[in-house]
């Protein structure tokens, strides 16, 4: 409804726009000789009376009654003139808004049917100019009068609209408070909700505990044999061996890396355990009990889990692999020790947010010296996999570890450019075959 209002009131203002110039046009006709000229006149031209008369009625103020008979002859009308500049801005500065209805109407009706207002009469300018005035400013008078209720119909609808816009901005106001104090208590409620289902763990953790601890007490005062008891005398065995099954691990790791399943069997038993007993260490019963010396029982599980084969021997080489200080050859010619070996730095790589610990290439790839750098300076796991028959001098240099110092630091030349070697580096070789018999190179460098 503002919107047509508007539209209506834009459309009535364009029409008075014309009227206004015309207007003004009229005014730039007169100037102040001729309108002095006027005065001096003693029998006005018909078309000079009508227009005199006009203006005298016109310019009447609102309120006031209109001039009489005898105030619109000649003598009285010219006095107007008497006054150029006064008579001039008063006709410039007239305002339809304050014209008086009556006088317009009168002038309407009693003058500008007279046919001295026809467009087609000829008079001088001075009397023209006042004419084109005089029927301009009735005519906006008309078109001030259609545009005065839509006027005050349009303010009444703007107060309208502002009141309403308030209304609503304080609804809106409003509605955001609850939508705040909504999502205030939504969140106590989840805290509440996350607090009680965390009483309820707990309580439920509690009640487990207790069964837990109700059997196990049942069980002590119902068995001969105290579980307490057993496991402190299982921990001093375990203590007591310690020394020797730390030997036993130690001699595995460093020695029995090449040897082969019996070669292993008869180096670790008849060798290594058989010396250790001769000079009465204690050793503990079983393979397994040894290697907890250095590995968890967990952590073997979790190898299994990782695809490492359950295989006394391949577990005992998984061992040499990770804590030998000479870098690992893997014989793996079905790939079982490659898919584990990314399994499990996959599984570190997770622990630490995802970057990436291992970096895998074959032998013949021809980025492999460009990732060589990457992962000896940033101290990642390489490992490279293939037939290994042919290795390049940058490769020999890092298996026989062919460090210097500079600027205290550890480098070795990659590509001849010096690479500074990352204390965490480690390099795995996996051959894709089961020989026996390698390079002099790769085998002096490798367990």
């Amino acid at each position: 409804v503002l919107s047509e209002l508007q539209a209506n009131l834009k459309e009535r203002v364009d029409l008075a726009a014309p009227l206004l110039e015309k207007a003004e046009s009229g005014l730039n006709r007169l100037d102040f000789s001729n309108l002095s000229e006027l005065r001096s006149i003693t029998s006005p031209s018909e078309s000079l009376l009508a227009v005199s008369r006009s203006l005298a009625i016109l310019l009447t103020q609102r309120g006031k009654s209109l001039p009489e008979v005898e105030m619109l002859v000649w003598k009285e009308v010219k006095k107007m003139f008497s006054k150029v500049d006064s008579f001039l801005n008063l006709l410039t500065r007239f305002n339809v808004k304050d014209a008086n209805a009556d006088a317009v109407r009168v002038v309407e009706e009693e003058y500008l049917v007279l046919a001295v207002f026809a467009e087609d009469v000829k008079d001088p300018p001075v009397v023209s100019g006042l004419k084109t005035w005089v029927t301009n400013i009735i005519a906006m008078f008309h078109i001030y009068e259609e545009i005065k209720p839509k006027q005050h119909e349009l303010n009444i609808r703007s107060k309208e609209w502002e009141l309403m816009a308030a209304k609503v901005a304080d609804l809106s106001t409003r509605v955001k408070t609850l939508e705040s104090r909504l999502t205030e208590l939504m969140a106590n409620f989840q805290d509440a909700t996350e607090e009680k289902n965390a009483a309820i763990k707990t309580l439920e953790d509690l009640a487990a505990s207790c069964e837990i601890a109700g059997r196990l007490a049942k069980a002590v005062t119902s068995s001969d044999v105290n579980p307490i008891e057993e496991a402190k005398e299982k921990y001093d065995r375990q203590l007591q061996c310690l020394l020797g099954d730390s030997l036993v691990v130690a001699a595995m790791v460093a020695y029995a890396g090449r040897l082969d399943v019996m070669g292993r069997r008869f180096f670790l038993e008849e060798s290594v355990e058989a010396d250790l007993r001769a000079q009465k260490l204690p050793l503990s019963e079983g393979s397994e009990l040894k290697l907890q010396a250095l590995v968890r029982t967990a952590t073997i599980a979790k190898w299994h889990v990782e695809g490492l084969p359950t295989s006394r021997f391949l577990l005992e080489s998984a061992i040499i692999a990770l804590y030998s200080p000479a870098w690992p050859l893997l014989l793996d010619p079905e790939g079982v020790g490659l898919r584990w070996t990314i399994s499990l730095h996959r599984e570190e790589s997770q622990k630490r947010g995802g970057e990436a610990e291992c970096v895998v290439r074959k032998d013949d790839d021809v980025e492999l010296v460009r990732t060589m750098r990457l992962c000896v300076s940033t101290g990642k796991t390489l490992v490279v996999h293939g037939t290994l028959r042919r290795l390049s001098g940058d490769l020999c240099s890092l298996l026989h570890r062919k460090l210097y110092m500079l600027k205290r630091v550890a480098v070795v030349d990659l590509a001849g450019e010096p690479t500074v070697v990352h204390p965490e580096f480690r390099l795995v070789l996996v051959a894709a075959c089961d020989r026996d018999r390698f390079e002099e190179e790769l085998e002096s460098g490798t367990t």
